[in-house]
């Protein structure tokens, strides 16, 4: 992100966020922890959730303002982990053979 898309007089810090709160992400910078919201923006592109931040991430935010930061950016992943969701198809099957024997 370039320092043209941020509001003049806010100040941008380097952080990592520490907490995930349904949306409320606690991050970690130098000058303390922070409450962070992510952008509108950031919000409605990210088409996975690995397009939103997760514990651990490195970010960037905007503590101007007082109140509330803003998470402006995520700085890129060396590594992720991703939890594999259990197929709903393969559930569905193995509890209808499940009933199917009890029936």
């Amino acid at each position: 992100m370039t320092n043209g898309n941020i509001p003049n007089g806010n100040e941008i810090v380097p952080g990592r966020v520490i907490a995930e709160y349904r949306g409320l992400y606690k991050v970690l910078t130098e000058k303390g922890e922070y409450n962070a919201n992510i952008t509108g923006k950031m919000y409605y592109r990210a088409s996975e959730e690995t397009d939103l931040p997760a514990v651990g991430d490195y970010a960037r935010i905007d503590v101007g303002g007082g109140g509330t930061a803003v998470l402006r950016e995520i700085l890129p992943r060396k590594s992720v982990f991703v939890e594999r969701r259990p197929d709903r198809s393969a559930n569905r099957r193995r509890l209808r053979r499940t009933l199917t024997m009890f029936s």
